[in-house]
């Protein structure tokens, strides 16, 4: 948790954040949203960072790609758009 933390937190390019996000999305999928907040992480700054990227990175794919380049980020998007709909799940 503590290198995901550590990655996503730096200034990184989307070539290392994809794959990070990818990995932050999907452990929420399989261990649930608590297995990025405390105790497991230090804070809920990881939980508030991944969701906001993820929320960000959706919203720049379905406005700024073609239809080409989405089917090409097609994974990407699923896992990021899950994971934002497994956050606002929790919180209504």
């Amino acid at each position: 948790m503590r290198g995901l933390d550590m990655i996503l937190r730096s200034k990184i390019d989307s070539d290392q954040r994809e794959p990070a996000l990818k990995l932050a999305s999907t452990m929420v999928q399989v261990c649930g949203i608590y297995s990025i907040q405390p105790p497991y992480s230090m804070d809920y700054k990881l939980f508030l960072l991944t969701t906001h990227l993820c929320c960000v990175e959706v919203r720049m794919v379905l406005e700024d790609e073609d239809l080409s380049q989405v089917k090409w980020m097609a994974f990407l998007l699923l896992k990021q758009a899950k994971h934002v709909q497994i956050i606002v799940g929790i919180v209504f």
